[in-house]
């Protein structure tokens, strides 16, 4: 999958999650498939689990829209998503090693010319885009009302991930799946 080839087709909207073995995570993908199911928005989401858990994650949530393999974490890489996690997860490797890179559960639309017209990052694991959100903001993007960068990003003290929690992107990210 070319994101370029993509956005030739309209803005395009970008989700990272964990992977199946998030209950969250699958509440956020049927969440999503929910608000943008009978719309024509471009919607793809990316987790690091290889392709064979992306057709459990779309099994496990009802999701129709790709779900897709970023093995080895470098589109999340490119997005300044990628940490290290510490322990290990379910459904993991026994053979793998902690840490174990993760990305950031985040979300984002990309127009058509690459900018990126909105960004909800959060260092919190349990905090997710609102699918209404998105939605609004696909739709002002659609329509170019607004061409700012809508940036969310709370943060909670005491949280491993707070020197994450203000993403700047100043280019224009690309992916090629």
């Amino acid at each position: 999958v070319d994101s370029k080839k993509l956005l030739r087709r309209g803005p395009l909207i970008v989700m990272f999650y964990h992977g199946d073995w998030s209950p969250l995570c699958m509440l956020t993908l049927q969440s999503m498939q929910e608000q943008f199911g009978t719309s024509a928005a471009r919607l793809v989401a990316i987790c690091p689990q290889g392709n064979n858990h992306g057709k459990l994650s779309a099994y496990q949530s009802g999701a129709k829209f790709p779900l897709l393999a970023d093995v080895g974490n470098q589109v999340a890489k490119k997005f300044g998503l990628r940490y290290q996690m510490d322990t290990d997860l379910p459904g993991s490797s026994k053979d793998r090693a902690a840490p174990w890179p993760l990305p950031m559960a985040s979300t984002y639309i990309i127009d058509t010319d690459g900018s990126i017209t909105y960004s909800f990052v959060n260092c919190d694991p349990t905090k997710r885009a609102e699918p209404r959100d998105v939605l609004e903001a696909f739709l002002s993007t659609v329509n170019k009302q607004s061409t700012t960068t809508k940036r969310i990003s709370r943060s909670t003290s005491g949280n491993p991930f707070s020197s994450l929690r203000r993403m700047r992107l100043t280019r224009k990210p690309s992916f090629t799946m």
